[in-house]
């Protein structure tokens, strides 16, 4: 619709080459362009939707056999193959021109022995286009596909809430103190690894029903054999296995990770609890270091208080003995009235 209206005002045409580069050319015949503004607008818009519905619907020569317009995927993947990493030493980007071809159906036409393309009975090439009709078709397909597996998951994922359900129900006394995050079918290796086997199985059934399907309707023809295995095969199965194989792997390797840090943890907690051991053994050598000095000093002091009171003994006794020499003339001479006063204490 931009480009319709850009070669309004600017007369020429914008498209792309098979090999996805720009191109640009003069637009020649301008009775379809507009003179004012307003008819450039409308002739804008209206040819675009009558490009669409010609596309999409064909002409009057061709009815139902139009063009055809691209789907998101085909655009995003078209977009993507332009990309310069996806040209040859030539400068020619096969890939772009491949999907350009699976576009416009001639990539997957049934050809003949001489390499042309077979037509039908009807007269037109038998081509099979990946426009947004086919992009359509195969989502309803994958839809179609989804079915089973989401059933499959739903049956799964249920089973394991209710028997978590049961076993909490067991351990605790009432409904209340249930840990429902115990019981929730998400975010565990457990559930994971269920819905890997899960997955696996429904695939590894789905693919064996292909095979004897395709078996018994190809007619041991080879290229018709795998035609009808893969039309017959749910791809979303195989998808739905490749991201639970994918994400048991990654949880496995978590794990792993996981589990060596805790071997790490524990073998730096082990180192912090050996040095903490050394550190008290040391504190209890530097405590008994202390008490030898502070006993080496009680005994010192024991020592000298005892030559002290050797000196104080000595003292009385010498004291005693002056006493003793002193008589009774003395002692009323120099300290009257003190014999009464010890005679009447005794």
């Amino acid at each position: 619709m931009v480009f319709s209206l850009l070669t309004q005002f600017t007369r020429k045409a914008y498209g792309t080459k098979t090999d996805g580069s720009f191109h640009v050319v003069d637009v020649t015949n301008t009775t379809f362009i507009g003179e004012t503004v307003p008819t450039k607008i409308t002739f804008g818009l209206v040819y675009w939707l009558l490009h669409m519905a010609s596309d999409m619907a064909g002409s009057s020569g061709s009815p139902g056999a139009g063009t055809g317009i691209p789907g998101p995927v085909m655009s995003v993947v078209k977009l993507l193959s332009t990309a310069p990493i996806f040209k040859n030493k030539d400068g020619v980007n096969e890939l772009s021109q491949k999907i350009s071809k699976l576009f416009n159906g001639t990539l997957l036409a049934e050809h003949g022995e001489d390499g042309k393309i077979l037509r039908g009975a009807d007269g037109k090439p038998l081509i099979h286009k990946m426009d947004l009709r086919g992009e359509l078709g195969v989502a309803h397909q994958l839809a179609k596909q989804a079915l089973p597996v989401l059933i499959n998951e739903g049956f799964v994922r249920g089973f394991y809430f209710v028997n978590r359900l049961v076993g909490e129900l067991k351990e605790k006394e009432s409904l209340r103190d249930v840990e429902w995050e115990k019981t929730l079918p998400f975010g565990n290796r457990t559930i994971e690894r269920m819905m890997t086997v899960a997955t696996g199985a429904f695939t590894l059934v789905d693919m064996l029903d292909a095979a004897i399907e395709g078996a018994i309707n190809s007619k041991a023809n080879w290229v018709e054999f795998f035609r009808q295995f893969a039309l017959r095969l749910n791809f979303v199965g195989i998808g739905r296995v490749t991201i639970a194989l994918g994400t048991d792997i990654v949880m496995g390797l978590q794990r792993g990770h996981k589990s060596k840090e805790r071997l790490l943890l524990m073998a730096e907690a082990l180192y912090l609890t050996e040095a903490k051991v050394y550190y008290g053994e040391a504190l209890v050598w530097t405590a008994a270091k202390d008490a030898t000095e502070s006993i080496d000093t009680l005994y010192a002091a024991m020592r000298e208080l005892s030559h002290q009171i050797e000196d104080d003994v000595k003292a009385i006794e010498a004291s005693a003995a002056a006493v003793h020499d002193l008589d009774a003339v003395a002692i009323d001479e120099h300290n009257p009235g003190l014999r009464k006063s010890i005679l009447d204490i005794l």
